[in-house]
């Protein structure tokens, strides 16, 4: 680290440690940073995430000297606080001197599952969305795994299933009233049995290993993802906003491959998630998914060949997750996401899902992203670490301000 470099992050405020463990924000391990900064071998890692008042730390520390902004975030962003009071945290692990970093945001709540939106039950705080993991009116899959993780015993599972259908409620509704679990147990359940079902339906399609929240559920990255997860709950599901385009400033900055798992973790929390494949110009998530490329997709809607966006979804693609294809090849992509039918489209989409995710081709390349972001409303930036340099950063940031699309927020993709 040069001594310039130094000065810089010794001038970024730091979040006081929270004393309670494994709760509060993490800050991120200086010396593993620095070490992976100059070249030390580490564990490839998941996305860092960074809010947007972190970019102009970034600028000054770079001040046009050309390292790669991953290398200047590293060593100058380590936490921040949001003015509102809710904590944004990138995580780290390292076990064996190698980094892993992500990122958490609290409700207030300081609780490390504050990524889980809560449903049913009294006194539940659904923060503006509900999860509708296929529990309700289906009581046996939610009853038999919370007896498989020990939860309730059989005694407690006969006494609440009297109790549901005394009381007309759900089976994890009925648990909670009597008090035999907590909504900390049922959010680890109702995960465990989403999971198990995508895993499931992903033997039956050839789904890329790139899916590491589905092929690595343990590993570093798919921790990474789940805590950039937490993130997007907190900072834009919680504030009713539906709708976010994935934007990279220049190729291969590994926006597919984030959006697909962040879509994916979306989905094991029971957010009915809607994944579009707006990259009309190099499409990958029928290839991610094991989907058929030429089955009608966005490009069938805007080409008129389907009358509604919703006739090219594909749903259930994995459990609380949908998808619409790319579809077959365009000729002139940029009029079709330009014309009055796509910002139609994206509304209508809008209403029916927790949150729509949109792919994006890079912004050096066309108009595409600009136009994408601005009919989902709402833009994160993914950079690939030793991949974009600040002046790409800068110019995208610069774009998307003048575009009016809002940007809550960056993403040092590792992937």
């Amino acid at each position: 680290m040069t001594d310039d470099q130094k000065r810089g992050a010794e001038a970024v405020p730091q979040s006081s440690p929270d004393t309670a463990a494994g709760t509060g924000p993490e800050q991120v391990d200086r010396a593993a940073a620095a070490s992976t900064v100059e070249g030390a071998a580490a564990e490839p890692r998941g996305p860092v995430w960074l809010p947007p008042e972190q970019h102009d730390a970034i600028a000054a520390t770079l001040g046009g000297r050309g390292p790669t902004v991953a290398d200047a975030a590293l060593d100058d962003v380590e936490t921040s606080a949001a003015e509102d009071g809710k904590a944004t945290a990138a995580g780290a692990a390292a076990s064996d001197g190698s980094s892993a970093t992500g990122a958490g945001a609290g409700d207030g709540s300081g609780s490390s599952r504050s990524e889980m939106v809560r449903g049913g039950g009294a006194g539940a705080d659904t923060g503006g969305a509900f999860i509708n993991d296929g529990s309700q009116g289906q009581d046996d899959p939610i009853r038999d795994t919370l007896l498989q993780l020990g939860y309730l015993s059989e005694d407690q599972s006969a006494r609440v299933t009297a109790h549901a259908v005394a009381r007309g409620l759900a089976f994890d509704q009925a648990a909670l009233e009597l008090g035999f679990i907590t909504f900390e147990d049922l959010d680890r359940a109702r995960e465990q049995l989403i999971n198990s079902l995508a895993q499931t339906t992903a033997r039956r399609r050839p789904v890329s290993d790139e899916l590491v929240v589905i092929s690595d559920p343990r590993g570093l990255r798919a921790e990474a993802v789940r805590l950039l997860r937490t993130q997007v709950i907190a900072q834009h599901i919680k504030a009713g906003r539906r709708g976010l385009a994935l934007v990279s400033p220049v190729v291969d900055s590994g926006c597919s491959n984030l959006v697909s798992n962040l879509a994916v973790a979306l989905s094991q929390v029971g957010i009915k998630t809607l994944l579009v494949d707006a990259n009309l110009r190099a499409p990958r998530l029928h290839e991610i998914f094991g989907l058929d490329a030429d089955a009608p997709g966005l490009t069938s809607y805007l080409s008129m060949q389907v009358s509604r966006p919703e006739r090219v979804v594909q749903a259930n693609v994995l459990p609380s997750l949908a998808i619409i294809t790319a579809g077959p090849t365009a000729s002139r992509p940029q009029e079709l996401l330009s014309s009055r039918r796509f910002r139609d489209g994206v509304n209508m989409l809008l209403r029916e899902y927790d949150l729509v995710l949109f792919d994006t081709p890079p912004a050096n390349s066309s108009a595409d992203a600009l136009t994408i972001g601005a009919a989902a409303g709402y833009v994160m930036l993914v950079a690939r670490r030793d991949q974009a340099y600040f002046k790409d950063i800068s110019t995208l940031v610069e774009q998307l301000q003048t575009s009016r699309c809002p940007l809550i927020g960056s993403v040092l993709n590792e992937f």
